[in-house]
């Protein structure tokens, strides 16, 4: 008699509340608890968790879901910012490649041969993104995927990324943004609160970038569900 054993569960990691919200509507995953996500999509287990921002947020949660699920697949997803022009609001990438300030390079489980790259601060200007990417050939940047990336490598487990656009190459991103979200990935009302208190002129901007978010998020979305789905017929 052949034994059928059942696929290890995917590991589903963003960032940020904001970033995992529709993943999980999408997916119809039930909330567990603020941070955490369960169900099945297409007969395959599914855990989601928000790690917080940043590269050692990164790291440790993909040491903890190797743990967890030492034979699964880890699908970090979430926004990032567009460094070349051809990527749109809501473009979505699963590149093959990621690097970081160093330009140390790590191989992805990813299907598009474009590059990332991960840096530890936040790159707003139009002219910062131009020099990034003139500088290294990457055409989106984000935070954690190059941390995450390289922990996954030395655990030996399969990691995929995939970024959506949610700021575009000629676009700024204020740097009072990163007051909007706390450090665990959770939106900041504290936070939210004092940038308008101290600047109320900057509601509209802020307006915009959850325009962007959700236009981000829907694509984002739409493409994490077609990618396990597919993992679940293989």
């Amino acid at each position: 008699m052949i034994e059928h054993t059942a696929p290890s569960p995917l590991i589903l990691l963003t960032a940020t509340v904001v970033e995992m919200l529709p993943l999980a509507k999408q997916l119809h995953l039930q909330q567990q608890s603020p941070l955490s996500w369960q169900g099945q999509v297409a007969g395959l287990d599914v855990i989601a968790q928000v790690t917080g921002m940043g590269p050692d947020r990164a790291a440790q949660a993909v040491r903890e879901a190797a743990q967890l699920c030492p034979n699964g697949r880890i699908l970090y997803a979430g926004f990032a910012g567009g460094l070349v022009s051809t990527l749109h609001i809501g473009s979505v990438l699963c590149p093959a490649t990621v690097i970081n300030d160093a330009r140390q390079v790590v191989m992805l489980d990813g299907q598009m041969p474009d590059t990332l790259i991960s840096v530890g601060r936040l790159v707003s200007t139009p002219t910062e993104k131009s020099q990034l990417a003139s500088d290294t050939q990457a055409v989106a940047v984000d935070m954690e995927s190059h941390a995450a990336a390289v922990t996954a490598m030395e655990l030996g487990i399969k990691l995929t990324v995939v970024r959506s656009i949610s700021d575009e190459a000629h676009q700024t991103l204020p740097t009072w943004s990163v007051y909007c979200i706390s450090e665990d990935g959770q939106t900041s009302g504290k936070g939210v609160a004092r940038v308008l208190l101290t600047g109320p002129w900057r509601l509209p901007a802020m307006l915009m970038m959850g325009r962007r978010a959700k236009i981000a998020s829907q694509s984002l979305a739409y493409f994490v569900e077609g990618k396990i789905g597919q993992w679940a017929m293989n």
